[in-house]
């Protein structure tokens, strides 16, 4: 199985704040895993607002070059526009960046792990929580 890294989880492993979830990622390597340049870009602002953004960009860089970024394609887009007009549809629209990082999964046939229980909204994501013992 291949699996897509939502920011947050990025977040916990980076500062590890979860050891499980340190573990399991260590544990499957680099190869099953991604994140989204979405995800990325999440990351980098972070460190820009944060009192150390020169040692958060340089933590980023080095979990970065052991996975593989997959960037927002016109698959992706596709996935984005059908994901949000459902959300849409029933009014419960979720942060463009999070459909967009749904939308990178879908395309691209990961599960995505992440803790925000708004992506359950999303029907069909192949979802996994790693914070929760999944």
């Amino acid at each position: 199985m291949s699996y897509l890294l939502d920011t947050n989880i990025c977040i916990y492993y980076l500062n590890g704040d979860d050891e499980d979830l340190v573990e399991r990622i260590l544990a499957l390597g680099p190869e099953p895993l991604a994140i989204s340049t979405l995800s990325l870009a999440e990351l980098h602002f972070g460190a820009a607002r944060s009192a150390r953004p020169e040692a958060n960009r340089e933590r980023i860089g080095a979990f970065v070059r052991e996975l593989p970024t997959l960037g927002f394609d016109d698959a992706c887009a596709e996935q984005f526009g059908r994901i949000k007009a459902s959300l849409a549809a029933v009014g419960q629209l979720i942060p463009d960046f999070d459909v967009a990082i749904a939308a990178t999964a879908f395309a691209h046939g990961r599960v995505l792990v992440s803790q925000d229980q708004h992506m359950r909204r999303i029907v069909g994501l192949p979802l996994e929580d790693w914070t929760a013992g999944d």
